[in-house]
């Protein structure tokens, strides 16, 4: 067996638990791993054409045109189609999502913007979600709110001013 017929036949299964989600249209999927640190001069980016998985910490702006997962730490702005932030995660710095935000036991410090969003987490910054927006009961929100429609569970603590336009 030659070298070429050996790499064809090696059947490759992913690690990643995520590798069967929808990806954007160019189905690019970037990782950036656990024990990467990626720190760069002030005015620093990461700019991703597709989806992206953030397992490390990056410090500097984050410009998906694609979904992100988070599941590291974030210094500096997030702009996404859609996002998720996973427990354990941290953002210190502005989310700015498309269309669909998750946050799930994660701590953000920064303002929020997105189309509809669900937080079960630690934010300090205000909340604008245009059409949708559910807070989870372990919710501790320090900040204004500004959305088209709320549904609030019973335990979120909420210390800020509530806005709800449709």
């Amino acid at each position: 067996m030659n070298e070429k017929e050996l790499f064809q036949s090696v059947n490759f299964e992913s690690p990643f638990k995520n590798d069967d989600r929808k990806k954007t249209n160019n189905d690019e999927l970037t990782i950036i791993g656990s024990s990467t640190i990626i720190e760069g001069k002030e005015n620093s980016k990461i700019v991703c054409g597709g989806d992206i998985e953030i397992m490390g910490q990056v410090k500097g702006l984050v410009d998906i045109a694609g979904s992100a997962e988070i599941y590291g730490m974030i210094d500096g702005l997030v702009n996404a189609e859609q996002l998720i932030v996973e427990e354990g995660s941290k953002i210190n710095g502005d989310i700015n999502c498309r269309t669909t935000l998750s946050i799930n036991g994660a701590e953000i410090v920064g303002n929020i913007k997105a189309k509809n969003a669900y937080i079960n987490a630690s934010v300090k910054g205000d909340i604008a979600a245009t059409n949708d927006l559910k807070i989870a009961n372990n919710s501790i929100i320090e900040g204004n709110i500004a959305t088209g429609s709320i549904s609030i569970e019973s335990g979120a603590v909420i210390a800020g001013n509530l806005s709800v336009k449709k």
